[in-house]
Parts: C-alpha cells; sequence; structure tokens
C-alpha cells in the first residue's frame, strides 16, 4: 500500500473513532449524567427519537401511560415510535386515544393518515387527512400526504388538483412540479406532462427521475431532436447509465437506425437488464435489420431471424401474454422454415390480442396455415381477419386464390373474386389498375371461357352419341 493512501486510511480511522466518542458523550450525557435527570419525559422522548431508539420510547411511555393514561404526548410520542418500528396498529390505537384528548390537532390527524394509508385503510386516510387540513389548511406536508395518498390510489385528478394548489403557494418547486408532471402522464396528457417536467427540470436539473421521463415523454411524443439531444447530454455525464443507454436505443429505433440501437440495447443486457421490454426491442432491431438489409445474403439473413428468434424468445417467456412479442416470435418462427411452430404461436398471439393488431395475426395465422397446406384452415383465418376488419379486400381475394390455385373449386373462387371486385370498386381508390383487380377479372374472364368450351363440348359429345346409336 502507499504511503500517502496508508496516511489517509489512518485519518479516517481517526476521524470516525472521534466521532464514535462524540456519540458516546452524547448518549451519556442525555441518558446516564445529571443533565438527564433535569429533561421532562417528553423532551426524553424527542431526544431518544433523534436517536431513533425506538424501543426504549415504547418502554419508557408505556409505563407513564400506565401511571397517567390522559398524557397526550406520551400517547402521540409513543405512536410516532410504532410508526417507525412499522407497528401501525398500536400506533393507530394511541394515535386515536391522543385525538380523543385534543381538539383537532393536525400533527396527530396527519400522523393518523399515514397509519391507516400504511395499512391501506385509504378512506380512513383520506378523512384523517382531510380532518387536519380543516385545522390547517396552509400545511404543505400534510397537503402533500394526502396528493400521495390519492396517487398511491390512481385517483390521478384529485392528486393533480391538490398539487395545483400547492404550486400557487411554491412556484419554483420542482417536486410539485414533477408530481404534476406524473398525474398527467398517466392521465395520457402528455403535453402537459411534458409542460411540467420541463419546468421540474428548470428548477432542478440533477433530479435523474425529472431528466428520465422528461426524455421519454419527448420520445412519446416523437419530439426526437429534444429526447436525444437531452439523452445525449447526460450520457456524457454518465455514461455507464443504462437507463440513458436505454433510452438513446429508443431514440435510435423510431429512427429506423436499426444497428446501432441494436448496439445500446446489447450494452444495457450486458449491465444486468435482461428483461421483457428490452429483448423485445433487441429482437425487433435483428428482425428490421435483415428485412430491410438488401445487401445481406440470405444465409446472414437467416442469423439475424435466428438471433431475433432467440431474443423473442426470452421476452416470451417473462411476458407470457404479449401478442407483439408472439406475433414476432410466430414470424421469425416462418423465416426460419418452422412453419408448424409459427402457427402454434401465432395461435396464442391471437388468444391474447387486443382488436388493433387481431387483422394482422390472423392474416400472419392464414399465410402460415397456406404455407402448410393446411388450406381450410388457412381461409378460416383470412374471414377472422376480415371479421376485424373488413376494408382489407385483399383477403378476399387471398381467399379466392386459394379456391382456384389449391382447392381446385373453380365455382367457389369465382364467388370470391366477384365479391372482391365489388367491394373493391366501393372501397378502394384507383381500384381498376391494381395487380389484384387485373387478376380477378382475367380469371373470372378465363373461368366464363372454360365454361362456354365446356358446353360446345358437352353439345359435340350429345351428337356424337346420336349419331353412334342411329
Amino acid at each position: 500500500m502507499e504511503p500517502i493512501t496508508m496516511l489517509k486510511n489512518r485519518k479516517q480511522n481517526r476521524r470516525l473513532q472521534y466521532a464514535g466518542i462524540r456519540i458516546a458523550v452524547i448518549i451519556f450525557f442525555l441518558y446516564s449524567s445529571p443533565f438527564a435527570q433535569n429533561l421532562s419525559i417528553s423532551e426524553k422522548a424527542d431526544k431518544m427519537l433523534l436517536m431513533e431508539n425506538y424501543e426504549g420510547i415504547v418502554t419508557m411511555l408505556d409505563s407513564v401511560i400506565q401511571k397517567d393514561s390522559s398524557n397526550f404526548d406520551a400517547h402521540y410520542k409513543i405512536s410516532l415510535a410504532y410508526q417507525s418500528l412499522y407497528i401501525h396498529d398500536k400506533a393507530i390505537m394511541h394515535l386515536n386515544r391522543a385525538k380523543a384528548l385534543s381538539d383537532n390537532n393536525s400533527k396527530v390527524l396527519s400522523a393518523l393518515g399515514r397509519s391507516y394509508s400504511n395499512i391501506g385503510a385509504y378512506d380512513k386516510a383520506e378523512e384523517a387527512y382531510l380532518e387536519a387540513l380543516k385545522t390547517d389548511s396552509t400545511n404543505k406536508n400534510i397537503s402533500l400526504s394526502l396528493a400521495r395518498l390519492y396517487v398511491d390510489q390512481q385517483y390521478y385528478s384529485k392528486a393533480d388538483k391538490i398539487y395545483k394548489q400547492l404550486l400557487t403557494l411554491d412556484q419554483s418547486n420542482s417536486y410539485i412540479y414533477k408530481q404534476l408532471g406524473f398525474c398527467s402522464m398517466k392521465q395520457n396528457d402528455f403535453k402537459s406532462s411534458t409542460e411540467f417536467y420541463k419546468k421540474a427540470y428548470e428548477f432542478n436539473k440533477t433530479d435523474l427521475t425529472t431528466v428520465l421521463q422528461l426524455s421519454i415523454n419527448y420520445i412519446k411524443m416523437n419530439q426526437l431532436d429534444s429526447a436525444e439531444a437531452l439523452v445525449d447530454k447526460y450520457l456524457t455525464i454518465y455514461p455507464e447509465d443504462a437507463r440513458f443507454e436505454r433510452l438513446k436505443g429508443d431514440i435510435l429505433f423510431r429512427h429506423k437506425d436499426y444497428k446501432n440501437a441494436h448496439n445500446y440495447f446489447s450494452d444495457v443486457i450486458s449491465k444486468g437488464d435482461s428483461s421483457a421490454y428490452i429483448l423485445q426491442k433487441l429482437g425487433f432491431c435483428l428482425y428490421f435489420y435483415a428485412m430491410n438489409n438488401d445487401s445481406l445474403n440470405a444465409n446472414m439473413k437467416l442469423v439475424y431471424y435466428i438471433r431475433a428468434r432467440s431474443a423473442f424468445t426470452g421476452a416470451a417467456e417473462q411476458d407470457t401474454a404479449n401478442p407483439i412479442t408472439l406475433m414476432y416470435l410466430a414470424i421469425t418462427d416462418s423465416k426460419t422454415g418452422e412453419f408448424q411452430k409459427a402457427i402454434e404461436t401465432m395461435q396464442k398471439a391471437r388468444d391474447y390480442s387486443v382488436s388493433d393488431i387481431a387483422p394482422d395475426i390472423c392474416v400472419y395465422l392464414g399465410d402460415y396455415y397456406k404455407e402448410s397446406k393446411q388450406y381450410d384452415k388457412a381461409i378460416e383465418s383470412y374471414k377472422d381477419a376480415l371479421h376485424f376488419a373488413p376494408e382489407q379486400i385483399k383477403l378476399i381475394f387471398n381467399i379466392a386464390e386459394i379456391y382456384r390455385f389449391n382447392l381446385k373449386d373453380k365455382k367457389t373462387a369465382s364467388e370470391y373474386y366477384e365479391l372482391f371486385l365489388s367491394q373493391g370498386s366501393k372501397l378502394v381508390e384507383n381500384f381498376e389498375s391494381t395487380h389484384e383487380c387485373v387478376a380477378a377479372k382475367f380469371m373470372l374472364k378465363s373461368f366464363k371461357a372454360d365454361q362456354a368450351k365446356d358446353k360446345t363440348q358437352t353439345k359435340k359429345d350429345s351428337v356424337s352419341n346420336k349419331v353412334i346409336l342411329h
């Protein structure tokens, strides 16, 4: 060890020894010296609270209460000790006794609110805080406790109202702006949320939770330049902070820079965050990079699809009911030739899907059934997709094609081609020029020609039979 380091360590040890001696001297004078004899029980309790000697307070004040059950200070201060020991039922008992001995004491009511809140008795906690505010309407701490209670219950509009009232008393309080930003965000008002977080950031640039949430809001509102400027600034200060690396990855992903986004998400995983969200994003980066990069040959694309499938598998193991993850896991299964797996996974995705992605899932499922030659199920899946999204008339064309080319059923194929043409003329702009419209008309024309040919051949056969008979 270097001499300078040894000297520093000796100094630090000496300071710690002196600090310990000072604390011991204070305790001696408080509890063992004649000085302590001059302190009242209430003052001793205050000193013991400062020293965090909660068990000692309980022992001392319990004996006081046994002798004098009407001692307000004893009931109130023993309740604070019980709160610190997380024994809230006893804290509530003594606070209710203190309440009965006082005339709407706001400190007692506020403490009562805290204990009720801690045991989940939110209605009683709210009642206690509101009663305390009637007595002490300008007490900021009580208002903050009530607002926090509302946030814990997800009553964000109620909390929002209180924080805005507090803002009129203190317009430079970053915490209040931060809480208003949170409440607005929870009510999906990202514009207001962003403005509140910007004010919170203005008054406190060292609160990283504010910086992170402001960055997230910028990303959600697609204000990517603002998000990137803020995240880059804090990445220079905290280059190893995985939270900012994750946001940088999100920003690059929004820019469709999948390769660099992948690098940031990989760094986040290496730092210990292998959550379903990060694995899903890593899978997206690998999948879309392979899909959109024409310079990759088929073998390299397959490598990326396999890695993407691995990432989606990890995400699905953690979040088993996420339809997006399951859908892309099925897609990567199909890209690697695992069509039966793709079908099974896509079925799970369909079971968990919501209406906005259900059509896509059903379409993919139909494609996979078709690829694996399960034509009846493919048709059923395309019909399911049409149920969710009747405007996707190309699915009618897909059904017609299966009947024509795979099931060799010209009659049913004709019915679907005609339905496709009828719907398309109503729903699709410039429908006549689309490839599918041209193909459908050609097939119907071909069917009619075949029918006419068949009729002619039937007549010829009939004439031939008559000649033979004569």
